[in-house]
């Protein structure tokens, strides 16, 4: 009350409020996006690798074609 007492909503109190309104609310989204790509993209690798696992002990793939998917899939 008091920035919009002394400064109005055109001082630093009413700019500068919805500048770090919009500061805070797009760093929490980054932060959330980040950890969700994170750990979606971790659980879907594991996924994979185990496939690929099982494929390679049911003698479906290769050696080298086993090495080389996996690490095709390390990279991601």
């Amino acid at each position: 009350m008091f920035c919009l007492t002394r400064y109005g909503m055109h001082g630093f109190g009413g700019g500068f409020m919805g500048f770090m309104i919009v500061f805070w609310v797009i760093l929490i989204a980054a932060v959330v996006y980040f950890l969700y790509k994170k750990y979606n993209s971790t659980s879907s690798n594991s996924e994979a690798l185990e496939l690929l696992r099982l494929k390679f002990a049911k003698g479906e793939i290769t050696e080298e074609e086993y090495i080389n998917k996996k690490n095709v899939l390390m990279k991601k």
